[in-house]
């Protein structure tokens, strides 16, 4: 299994997450440990057996800031599936002591804000704050139908619809009183291998 370091300070194998998961190979096992910081970075994460581990709920953040109604890059409304903090894919992920937060805004002025959006065959989070505006996590797939043009924007959007009867990519989501999910709509928390060489 391939161990990376990420550590603002520069004395990690690298200063951000997304620069980490980047230098891992699709098909490699690895496990990233991520030292204390608030990493602000949109994550996106597609690796077939990978696992993020920080160093406590309350020291090691990854926060980004879209949300549905704000612009995106390409002249549209970002929408809800675009509005995601960190994007997970593949076949088994592992998310520990960290929180992972959208800080958009209150969803008058920004819109719904995905904190996790995740599309794993396999997802376990433990000891994790996800932080958002409604869908604050959002396990696909997405429904089959989109009420609204465009609205299904977002990392999957041209990958192929499960259909109706097909088993969900989540298969397993790991609740306990040490995961916390809140959304800003409801004020309330809820309770909720391959060998490589580097």
């Amino acid at each position: 299994m391939l161990t990376i370091t990420v550590a603002q300070d520069g004395s990690g194998d690298f200063a951000s997450v997304s620069e980490a998961v980047l230098a891992v190979p699709y098909a490699c096992a690895a496990e990233i440990r991520i030292g204390p910081g608030v990493y602000r970075e949109k994550l996106v994460c597609e690796k077939q057996d990978i696992t993020l581990i920080g160093a406590g709920m309350e020291s090691t953040r990854i926060v980004w800031g879209d949300g549905g109604k704000l612009p995106h890059p390409d002249g549209r409304p970002t929408h809800t599936f675009r509005s995601y903090t960190a994007f997970f894919s593949g076949e088994r992920l592992r998310v520990e002591d960290l929180t992972i937060e959208n800080d958009a805004g209150p969803g008058a002025k920004a819109g719904q804000a995905v904190a996790a959006y995740v599309d794993s065959a396999h997802a376990v989070f433990e000891k994790v704050r996800l932080l958002g505006n409604q869908d604050t996590l959002f396990c696909a797939p997405l429904p089959e139908k989109e009420r609204e043009k465009d609205g299904f924007l977002g990392p999957g959007r041209f990958a192929p619809r499960r259909r109706a009867g097909q088993a969900p990519s989540i298969t397993t989501i790991v609740r306990s009183r040490e995961t916390l999910i809140s959304s800003l709509a409801g004020r309330m928390p809820c309770l909720s291998s391959v060998p490589c060489a580097r």
